[in-house]
């Protein structure tokens, strides 16, 4: 019995070992949506709207003032381990009473448009492939609209799906049956 036991604890360490080697950088971030007179605030990570393939996880501050006419965003993005450095940019704003868009035309590819919607309480974003994108980069893979929202960063589940793990693929089955 005791060897069994031990079989089966060194089985579950020897899972967990395999699941953390392969672990990602993950983004610590909740969606915050704040206004104040002239002044607005949004944190979140950009989540795709239409549940395709996974995004590079990327955390964004948006920061607008209504007096200078212009939104700051910092993003972050991340890879693997990896955590690069922050992205700095000001655009020019167009601001309402019930909401702030400004744009991004400074990528080869694609162009962003943003909205604080503040009715809806959320932040969203459409990408879209250029018509004529700058020659020299490879823009033809890309997809030609992408639909985002600011969110919680949330937490993934490691893929195991490569892994030999069998205790924790039948724990994970038996979770997904609550």
């Amino acid at each position: 019995m005791g060897f069994f036991t031990a079989l089966i604890a060194f089985e579950i360490a020897r899972e967990i070992i395999v699941v953390q080697a392969d672990a990602q950088a993950q983004p610590n971030v909740n969606f915050n949506l704040f206004r104040y007179q002239d002044f607005t605030a949004a944190t979140g990570v950009w989540k795709r709207t239409d549940k395709n393939e996974k995004m590079t996880p990327t955390v964004i501050k948006i920061e607008c003032e209504q007096s200078r006419g212009s939104c700051t965003m910092v993003d972050t993005h991340m890879n693997e381990l990896w955590v690069f450095e922050p992205n700095i940019q000001t655009f020019d704003a167009r601001f309402t009473s019930d909401s702030i868009t400004f744009a991004d035309e400074s990528a080869a590819c694609v162009t962003l448009k943003f909205r604080v919607d503040f009715a809806m309480k959320k932040v969203n974003a459409i990408r879209e492939k250029k018509v004529n994108p700058d020659k020299g980069f490879p823009c033809d893979k890309m997809e030609d609209r992408l639909d985002l929202t600011l969110a919680d960063s949330g937490y993934d589940t490691p893929d195991i799906g490569e892994h030999f793990v069998p205790l924790i693929s039948g724990l994970l089955a038996v979770t997904k049956l609550f």
